[in-house]
């Protein structure tokens, strides 16, 4: 099913809105706009941070696109979204940041599993620990949409668990290091 998105641009400079839908293969959504947007904080050079508050905080590459339900659903895009778009172009990467009632087993285990075709072919899981929080990484390549992917879990309580995923084609600006730097910022807030 399509979701749709309202979508807000926010470049290093200030703050601008660019009204657009794009469709993406996913559940469906009710989104609604953020009202009046969060205003990152700087943080390492290139990176802001974006806080839903009482959730969690997560750093993404500055002047990307977000978009948020009221569930807490973050879709974070370092292009402009596009409807009927299939593949991802060189450089580009588009991250999910949300929670799950699930527990830390069951969603480590889920993403090391096919993901209905969309991950393509499994590389590697790894477990570490993100900010004291247990976590684990999934590694994919050649996914349904052209691109590579890393599916991050992070416990957040014993029945709830945080998930981050991009999907991404390596360039320029965007290498292995970026998507485990965007992941590895995840914080829980209020717990």
């Amino acid at each position: 099913m399509a979701s749709r998105f309202l979508n807000f641009a926010i470049p290093a400079l200030g703050l601008a809105v660019l009204a657009s839908v794009a469709t993406f293969k996913s559940t469906a959504i009710a989104l609604t706009p953020i009202s009046p947007p969060p205003l990152p904080t700087a943080t390492a050079e290139g990176y802001s941070r974006y806080t839903l508050s009482g959730q969690y905080s997560i750093d993404f590459l500055s002047g990307a696109y977000l978009t948020q339900n009221s569930s807490g659903y973050l879709m974070i895009s370092n292009y402009f979204p596009e409807t009927g778009r299939c593949c991802f172009e060189p450089g580009e990467v588009k991250t999910d940041a949300y929670t799950l009632e699930e527990s830390f087993e069951d969603a480590a285990a889920a993403i090391a599993t096919d993901m209905g075709g969309l991950a393509g072919e499994f590389v590697r899981q790894e477990r570490f620990f993100i900010n004291g929080r247990r976590a684990a990484r999934s590694w994919w390549t050649n996914g349904d949409n052209g691109a590579d992917s890393a599916l991050t879990v992070v416990q957040v309580s014993d029945t709830q668990t945080a998930r981050i995923n991009s999907f991404y084609s390596l360039g320029d600006n965007i290498t292995v290091e970026t998507i485990e730097s965007i992941h590895s910022s995840f914080r829980v807030l209020n717990r």
